[in-house]
């Protein structure tokens, strides 16, 4: 490799203040506009079992747009033009509206010769179009040095993996252009993957910090998403008896004031009838507890497609993917400075990917992505995944920042390292320390009180009333009373909505009308609980905020993440009095002292994370509810046991009688042979 020393006046001018150059965005001709603005105006339609071939004179009588059916590529998925299509909605984009209508007989739309081509999805990937994106104020960079440099392949990264659609097929293409005056991609994709780069695009520009801040940007969310999610906060009361399932969801969205689509396909495949009754009573509570309420006994998500509240089952609405752009600059180690690399975001991602229930690791490459994306002012994750992922994502990037200090000791980090993978770093037990790398001068002792406490509380509001409602206590007499019955006590008791996992129990062979016999005199409710259940192998949980009364097994599976401030708990002396930051003691305490199984189940299991930036120090914990509550106890007990000052002292290395005869080899030998250089502050 040939090294440039560049001149020292060429080096003064790349390290001075830059200004980004607006982008120019190419407007396409009239012609070529046409029928994509057409298609963005508001509609109403109203079809019932009407044939495909009449169903497209809507956008031909009606919205004045030429269309042609593909009959060669329908003959060939033997979809037949008098299939019947069905759709109620009002007020939606007419793109939307087209795309509902086609989507249960697996067709799409697309522009070609100045027509509306109604088409197969395999058809559809086949017509490509080129067109030429200037990103010139998205491929500089600075790099180590404070070098200013041109770099586009941060930007190609995001749209390859942000931008949802098959980038590796022969055809596809991007390819950057790079003069002394042009900066650019030509792009040679499909409609519906131009789409996404343009709002992949914008969101990322977004994103951009024009002065040095740590207030970090607002996720970039569609308009109709941002309505829907300000319904959602609405209070409503429903009172349903033998009510049908489609009716009972129409009456939800109904008080929502937001368009409705039931995807009855999906949910009859996974015997979801829209005809099936309901029968119950909630309110008044937030629209969105409701909703999720009213659908989950069934196996039904909601989701947000095509501009509508899309219903439909628990495995179609695991393949509906979205991309958002998550600005994380506060929450890296070199924050907005100078030269961030890809392994600087490494940390964070590894954080979410092991804290969500997101699937980020499939081995056929149709799991959902994190890509970092790192250019002058802009430090982004750019993610795709689910909606549910998403919104776990937005709160756990949420509660790392309320764990964030004003200010916190400068410390030397202790890094860990040993026998295991980057991948299962983070979630397995300490490993050995080998190295003390410098990221702070030592700090004196008179600064130590600014980490005397933690920054936040670790449960969320969300939790918060199932937890105090938990905490409280109740006087029973159950006698010979179903456990269906139990539950509706529950509910006319607790401030908390509170469910039955019929399907789960049933399983295990534990009938929702198991007589319980059980008395006792102003006693906690997760006690009462746990005495009633624990004989049946059935404990209580806490999903998508709700009580949920499941199986043993079924509770193990329900995990959530929560973040733990430890700044008070992690620092330590070491050689010359030096600050070090360890997390190895506290995460050895909650493996030792807590009962739940750690890392026991692959990559999505219960883990324990850290994140450690110059204001933040935190584990993100992923596990059940009942290990939550037992690790808020057990660092609330370590916290009671902290001294003012301990004398300065060696930690003297620990083992067994046993351990001598063995290799160390193993993440537990590691541990136990562990040695700290320095006495605990605290």
């Amino acid at each position: 490799m040939q090294v440039v020393v560049l001149p020292e006046a060429t080096q003064t001018l790349l390290r001075g203040p830059a200004t980004l150059p607006a982008p120019i965005l190419l407007k396409r001709s009239p012609r070529e506009a046409r029928i994509p603005d057409a298609l963005e105006r508001s509609c109403d339609v109203a079809l019932d079992d009407v044939p495909l071939q009449e169903a497209v004179r809507l956008p031909a009588e009606d919205w004045k747009i030429p269309v042609r059916i593909d009959a060669n590529w329908l003959a060939k998925e033997e979809v037949a033009f008098d299939s019947p299509v069905s759709l109620t909605i009002r007020g939606v984009p007419r793109r939307s509206a087209l795309q509902l209508l086609l989507d249960d007989l697996g067709l799409t739309w697309a522009v070609r010769h100045d027509t509306l081509l109604i088409t197969t999805a395999a058809a559809a990937d086949l017509l490509l179009e080129t067109r030429i994106y200037d990103v010139a104020d998205l491929v500089l960079r600075r790099d180590e040095q404070g070098l200013l440099r041109r770099d586009f392949g941060p930007v190609i990264e995001a749209i390859s993996t942000g931008a949802i659609g098959d980038w590796y097929t022969s055809d596809a293409a991007m390819h950057p252009v790079n003069t002394s005056h042009v900066n650019a991609l030509v792009v040679r994709v499909t409609r519906r993957m131009h789409d996404g780069v343009e709002r992949l695009l914008s969101d990322l520009r977004q994103m951009r910090h024009e002065a040095a801040s740590s207030k970090p940007k607002p996720t970039p969310i569609p308009e109709f998403e941002r309505r829907i999610r300000a319904a959602f906060r609405k209070n409503i009361t429903v009172t349903f008896n033998e009510t049908p399932f489609e009716q009972a969801v129409k009456e939800i969205a109904g008080k929502l004031d937001v368009p409705l689509f039931l995807d009855r396909t999906a949910l009859a495949e996974d015997g979801i009838g829209a005809d099936d009754w309901i029968t119950q009573t909630l309110g008044p509570r937030p629209a969105k507890s409701v909703l999720e309420r009213t659908l989950l006994p069934w196996g039904c998500l909601w989701a947000i497609r095509h501009d509508v509240l899309y219903i439909t089952s628990l495995s179609k609405q695991a393949g509906l993917y979205t991309t958002r752009v998550y600005d994380v600059a506060d929450l890296l180690a070199k924050g907005n400075k100078t030269g961030a690399l890809p392994r600087d975001f490494l940390p964070l991602i590894e954080l979410i990917c092991l804290q969500t229930s997101g699937d980020w690791e499939n081995p056929d490459h149709e799991s959902g992505t994190i890509t970092p994306f790192a250019s002058l002012r802009t430090r982004a994750l750019v993610m795709t995944n689910t909606r549910r992922a998403h919104l776990e994502v937005e709160a756990l990037l949420a509660r790392l920042r309320n764990a964030s200090h004003e200010r916190l000791p400068q410390a030397r980090r202790v890094e860990k390292t040993g026998p295991t993978t980057e991948r299962t770093r983070t979630a397995s037990a300490p490993s050995k320390i080998t190295t003390v790398i410098e990221v702070g001068q030592a700090f004196p002792a008179i600064a130590i009180a600014i980490a005397a406490r933690p920054a936040t509380d670790a449960i969320p509001q969300s939790e918060r009333a199932i937890i105090e409602a938990l905490a409280s206590t109740l006087t029973v007499d159950f006698k010979q009373t179903p456990l269906e019955d139990l539950v509706a006590f529950l509910n006319e008791r607790l401030p908390i909505p509170v469910l039955l996992d019929y399907v789960s129990l049933a399983e295990e062979n534990v009938r929702h009308d198991l007589p319980v016999t059980y008395a006792a005199r102003d006693q906690r409710v997760d006690s009462i609980l746990g005495n009633i259940l624990e004989p049946h192998e059935s404990r209580w949980s806490i999903d998508r905020q709700v009580l949920l009364i499941t199986t043993d097994s079924e509770s193990e599976t329900i995990l959530s993440t929560r973040v733990y401030d430890v700044s008070d708990l992690v620092l330590a002396r070491g050689p010359g009095g030096a600050l070090l930051r360890d997390f190895t003691s506290v995460m050895g305490a909650l493996y030792g002292g807590t009962s739940g199984k750690w890392h026991s189940g692959g990559w999505r299991s219960a883990t324990i994370s850290t994140l450690e930036t110059p204001r933040i120090n935190t584990l993100a914990i992923r596990h059940t509810a009942e290990i939550h509550a037992e690790v808020i106890e057990l660092l609330g007990k370590i916290r009671r046991l902290k001294h003012e000052a301990l004398p300065r002292a060696l930690h003297v290395k620990w083992s067994t009688p046993e351990d001598s005869a063995r290799e160390p080899d193993s993440q537990w030998d590691d541990w136990q042979t562990y040695s700290q250089v320095g006495g605990n502050l605290f």
